[in-house]
């Protein structure tokens, strides 16, 4: 299942993690790094930073059973590094961290279309408002003009 919703969309793709042993994994699903699948993976690997977020989601994974880290990885598509937020549950009976992040610049990308659909909606709103504020005051005048 997981695997199918990663064809849909591999800029927001779902990766696994199995527990093996203490300090121990191995991946088992990730649509940009197919090169690991099935395979046993460094929880002690880096960023360009130095943080070893593998480590780091395991720790949180194992204590919390759900948490999120952020550290650099390069964007499946576009090759450039940056910075990632992943968010990730624990799922002890399958001994599996499911995983799924978003890296900084769509967060933004997605923030801007918001922000401008919202001025946009905001700009509409004033201009009824001050149509009816027009449109009142003429009532008001043609009313009230020989009072």
């Amino acid at each position: 299942y997981i695997k199918k919703l990663n064809e849909k969309d591999l800029e927001h793709y779902i990766f696994v993690y199995e527990i093996l042993a203490p300090k121990k994994i191995k991946m088992l699903i990730n649509p940009n790094r197919k090169d690991l699948e099935g395979k046993s993976i460094s929880l002690y690997k880096k960023d360009i930073s130095g943080r070893a977020y593998r480590l780091d989601i395991y720790e949180k994974a194992l204590k919390y059973h759900l948490g999120k880290t952020e550290y650099y990885y390069i964007q499946p598509f576009n090759k450039k590094i940056s910075k990632k937020t992943t968010y990730f549950i624990y799922l002890p009976k399958l001994h599996w961290i499911i995983a799924s992040g978003v890296y900084k610049g769509n967060v933004e990308k997605i923030l801007n279309i918001i922000i401008s659909n919202f001025l946009k909606k905001i700009g509409i709103v004033l201009i009824v408002v001050i149509i009816l504020f027009i449109f009142a005051f003429i009532i008001y005048y043609y009313l009230y003009r020989n009072v």
